[in-house]
C-alpha cells in the first residue's frame, strides 16, 4: 500500500509527481483511445447508453479478476471505467463534452 508521509511534502516534490504521473497519463489516455477506436472498428457501440451500465460493469470487472491473465488489458479495463463515470455523470445531471452517436451507428 502506499504510505503516506508524517511530514507534508514541499510544493517541488509534489510538482515532480504531478508531472511524472502527467506523463503517465498521457500515454495511457493514447492506449485508452487506440484500444476504443479499434472496438469502434468493430462496430461495438451502447457504450454511452444507460442500459448498459450492468453490462459494462459486468464486463469490466471480469477483465480486471484476470490478473495476471489481464496484463496488457489495463487499457481495455479503464475504458470501462470510463464509460461508467459517464453513465454515472450523466445521472448526475452533469453535460460531458461529447457529441451523440451518429445516425446509421451500429445497433
Amino acid at each position: 500500500m502506499f504510505e503516506k508521509s508524517e511530514t507534508p511534502p514541499s510544493p517541488a516534490w509534489v510538482d515532480a509527481e504531478c508531472a511524472k504521473f502527467e506523463g503517465v497519463l498521457q500515454e495511457f489516455t493514447a492506449a485508452m483511445r487506440a484500444q476504443f477506436r479499434k472496438k469502434a472498428m468493430e462496430g461495438r457501440d451502447r457504450w454511452d447508453k444507460p442500459e448498459s451500465a450492468a453490462e459494462l460493469y459486468n464486463v469490466g470487472i471480469a477483465h480486471m479478476a484476470a490478473v495476471p491473465l489481464a496484463a496488457g488489458e489495463e487499457a481495455h479495463v479503464a475504458n470501462f471505467l470510463a464509460f461508467l463515470f459517464c453513465l454515472r455523470m450523466r445521472r448526475m445531471g452533469v453535460a460531458l463534452p461529447y457529441a451523440p452517436s451518429p445516425a446509421g451507428s451500429p445497433a
